[in-house]
């Protein structure tokens, strides 16, 4: 987590009291960037998530990631194109 947080959006509110919890988070672009930003924020503030990219050896090391930091969460990898 990048150590400028502004106090107004510190997300560690959301992961203290896991705000999704019981949710689930559908995250295209998965693979890397943003999107693999997008799915560890929110499994560390409780919810599930389904990774979804082109490349699944990609989402693969991002789920990894994902249960180093959050060893409880609950992540699915889908390769898959969404423009088609």
């Amino acid at each position: 987590m990048c150590a400028s947080v502004y106090d107004l959006i510190d997300p560690r509110i959301h992961y203290d009291s896991q705000t999704y919890l019981g949710k689930v988070v559908f995250i295209t672009g998965a693979s890397r960037g943003i999107g693999a930003e997008t799915a560890l924020q929110y499994s560390l503030a409780g919810a599930s998530v389904v990774l979804v990219s082109r490349k699944l050896d990609s989402l693969i090391l991002v789920k990894d990631e994902i249960l180093r930091k959050v060893p409880n969460a609950h992540v699915l990898t889908f390769a898959a194109d969404v423009t088609q």
